[in-house]
């Protein structure tokens, strides 16, 4: 059994793998969709250096804004301050709602007053959902279970938006993500 090339794996003629080889190097998925996802990121701050940004925030992100919390990143940070465009999607606050419900969440007032209360204080809008958001979901690989965050992905695609998130699941679809 003969071993395979270095750097493209695959098993050569002959015993000579000292010799460059002219096949492209293998890439997995996963290296490709690593790939994928930094060519988002840059095209999300060459926008950004355009005046072009858009941003959606991620449920934990806008709470974290809400409360001026230290998890939030210091790229986060000056992307939310300086973005043309901010919004928060109407599944982010369904969530914050079930989870206040839930006890999950606590909140110093109630979700009905402190989510339009913080959007206004802080210039974001409220992103309604409409058919072709939730349709799109349909079109998304099963890579997060969370409801809530596989529309505000959805979202991000159908409009063009990039996602201010932590969440590595998030990142892992195709939608533009910063953080």
């Amino acid at each position: 059994m003969q071993a395979e090339h270095p750097d493209c794996g695959h098993t050569p003629a002959s015993d000579t793998t000292a010799e460059p080889c002219n096949r492209p190097r293998k890439r997995s998925s996963a290296r490709a969709r690593d790939l994928f996802r930094a060519a988002a990121r840059r095209h999300a701050r060459a926008l950004f250096w355009r005046g072009l940004v858009k941003i959606l925030l991620d449920t934990c992100t806008f709470l974290w804004i809400a409360s001026d919390s230290d998890a939030l990143s210091d790229v986060a940070r000056h992307l939310f301050l300086t973005a043309d465009e901010v919004w928060l999607s109407a599944a982010s606050c369904q969530e914050i709602v079930v989870k206040y419900q839930l006890g999950k969440l606590p909140l110093p007032e109630d979700p009905i007053r402190y989510i339009p209360r913080i959007r206004q204080n802080h210039g974001v809008g409220s992103l309604a959902i409409d058919e072709t958001d939730a349709l799109q979901i349909a079109a998304l690989p099963p890579i997060h279970k969370d409801p809530f965050d596989r529309l505000i992905v959805s979202q991000a695609i159908c409009r063009g938006l990039t996602i201010l998130t932590p969440d590595a699941a998030i990142r892992a679809y195709p939608a533009l993500t910063d953080w």
